[in-house]
C-alpha cells in the first residue's frame, strides 16, 4: 500500500485524541498499514499494523476504511470485562479511554495498543499494551520500535542439539529465533520453543537445550501426548523420549505422533501435495485424502493438514489428518 498523506494523520490523530509517535508517522507516511513480522521477537507473533483512513478517491478509501481511528473507536466502546474465572463478563472498561489502537494481531480482538506518553500527555508513547476482546489490557514489556528485530542479530553460534524423533524443529516451525532468556537455565540461547508445553510445569520460553537435557520435563513440562504410541504398542523408554526430550508441534486435534517398525516416526512437518502423494495408498483413503483433496492442498484452499512422519527404519511416510 502507498504512504499515507500528511493532513490524514493530521485527522486521525484529532480524532483519537494524540499525535502518534515520530516511528509510527513515518512508517505510515512510507506505507499506510503495513505488517511487522515479530515472529523472532519477543511476542513470537505477525501483527497487522493499521492504515489511517484515505478518502483520496474510492479505492483507497475501501482499502483503509478499517483504520487506527475506527479501531480505536470500536475498542473503547467496550463496557464489560472478563471475570476471574472466565465465566459472564462483568461491566467495566478493558479498554483505556485514553488508548489507541494501531493493530491488530491473528484477529481483530487482538489490540495492539499505544497509551498516551506520561510526560508528553498529547502524544503516544512507544510502549506496547495488549488487549484481548474483553481481558483487561497488559503491557507487552516492550516498544514499538523493538518489533520485528532481526533474527539474525540473536544467533549464539551455538550448533543446536539433535531430537531423533523430531529432525528438523527449525524447518518444521517448532523452534523460533529469540531474544528471550529461557526460563530453565536463565541463558538467552537465541532460539526457544514455539508452542506451549503440556504438564504440571509450563514454562515460558524454554530453549531447545533444555529440552534435549531433561531439564525441562525435570521442571513438569511435556511436549507431546503419546497416547497414540501407547495404543500401538510402542515401548515406554521410546515414548517417554517423545514426550519429554522431543519438540512438539501445535495442531488443532489432538495429535497423533505415528509409529512404524515397532518405533516411533520422525515428525517431517506439514504434508504438501507432493508429500501426500508419498502415502500408502490404503492410508490416503483411511484418512479420506483424495485426489482433490490433494489439489486443494497444492492450490492453498484446503480446510485441513495431514502432519507427516518418516520411519526411521523402513523410510514409510505416515501422517494423520487434522481439520480446523
Amino acid at each position: 500500500m502507498s504512504g499515507a498523506r500528511e493532513q490524514d494523520i493530521v485527522r486521525v490523530e484529532t480524532a483519537v485524541g494524540a499525535r502518534f509517535p515520530d516511528w509510527l508517522r513515518d512508517r505510515l507516511l512510507a506505507e499506510n498499514g503495513f505488517i511487522l513480522d515479530d515472529t523472532a521477537g519477543r511476542t513470537g507473533r505477525t501483527w497487522r499494523i493499521l492504515p489511517v483512513r484515505d478518502d483520496g478517491d474510492r479505492k483507497r478509501m475501501m482499502r483503509t476504511a478499517k483504520d487506527i481511528a475506527r479501531a480505536t473507536a470500536t475498542a473503547r466502546a467496550v463496557d464489560v470485562v472478563s471475570s476471574a474465572g472466565f465465566g459472564e463478563p462483568q461491566p467495566g472498561q478493558p479498554f483505556p479511554a485514553d488508548g489507541v489502537v494501531i493493530g491488530v494481531g491473528w484477529t481483530e480482538l487482538e489490540r495492539l495498543t499505544l497509551l498516551p506518553d506520561p510526560v508528553d500527555p498529547g502524544r503516544l508513547g512507544l510502549t506496547l499494551y495488549r488487549q484481548m476482546q474483553f481481558a483487561p489490557i497488559e503491557s507487552l514489556g516492550l516498544r514499538l520500535d523493538e518489533l520485528a528485530p532481526d533474527p539474525m542479530a540473536f544467533d549464539t553460534g551455538e550448533e543446536l542439539p539433535t531430537f531423533r524423533y523430531h529432525p528438523d524443529p527449525v524447518a518444521t516451525g517448532s523452534l523460533r529465533r529469540s531474544p528471550n532468556v529461557c526460563s530453565l537455565c536463565e541463558r538467552p540461547r537465541g532460539w526457544e520453543y514455539a508452542s506451549r508445553p503440556y504438564g504440571r510445569g509450563e514454562p515460558e520460553h524454554i530453549c531447545p537445550w533444555c529440552i534435549a537435557d531433561g531439564s525441562a520435563a525435570r521442571a513438569g513440562a511435556l511436549f507431546v501426548d503419546t497416547w497414540a504410541l501407547d495404543e500401538a504398542g510402542i515401548a515406554e523408554d521410546i515414548q517417554h523420549e517423545v514426550a519429554t526430550r522431543t519438540p512438539g508441534f501445535s495442531t488443532y486435534q489432538p495429535e497423533e505422533w505415528q509409529s512404524h517398525c515397532d518405533d516411533a516416526a520422525a515428525f517431517i512437518g506439514e504434508l504438501d501435495a507432493d508429500g501426500l502423494r508419498l502415502l500408502a495408498p490404503e492410508r490416503r483413503e483411511e484418512l479420506g485424502i483424495s485426489e482433490e483433496a490433494i489439489e486443494a492442498v497444492a492450490q492453498q484452499e484446503a480446510g485441513f493438514a495431514v502432519f507427516g512422519f518418516r520411519c526411521l527404519h523402513c523410510g514409510a511416510t505416515l501422517g494423520f489428518l487434522d481439520i480446523d
